[in-house]
């Protein structure tokens, strides 16, 4: 888990458009594990988060991002209940629908 403070809400989408790609890299290259016990079963790449990357707004609802194994990206709203904005997609579209949740231009 890592923490960072960004000095506007436009720069901090930015930077999570670079954590973004960076964790869709490690997706990439994400083996798939297997569940050993009672019952053995592969998890589908489309249901493993490799990473989650959230924005939070000095008391204000939290939003991010989700990147799966299978190299979706979901977007999302709220810490303890989340509502995702889109269906599973690819980060651009994830982005563009973060920046009109919080009224923000998209990072290109």
């Amino acid at each position: 888990m890592r923490r960072e403070v960004c000095a506007s809400e436009s720069s901090a989408l930015a930077r999570l458009a670079d954590l973004g790609e960076e964790a869709l890299a490690a997706a990439r290259s994400a083996r798939t594990p297997v569940l050993v016990g009672r019952l053995t079963r592969a998890i589908d790449r489309s249901q493993l988060v490799v990473a989650r990357i959230e924005l939070r707004r000095p008391g204000g609802e939290a939003c991010g991002i989700d990147v799966r194994a299978d190299g979706t990206v979901l977007p999302f709203v709220g810490r303890w209940r989340r509502r995702a904005l889109a269906n599973p997609g690819t980060l651009a579209a994830a982005l563009a629908a973060l920046a009109e949740q919080a009224g923000l231009d998209a990072p290109h």
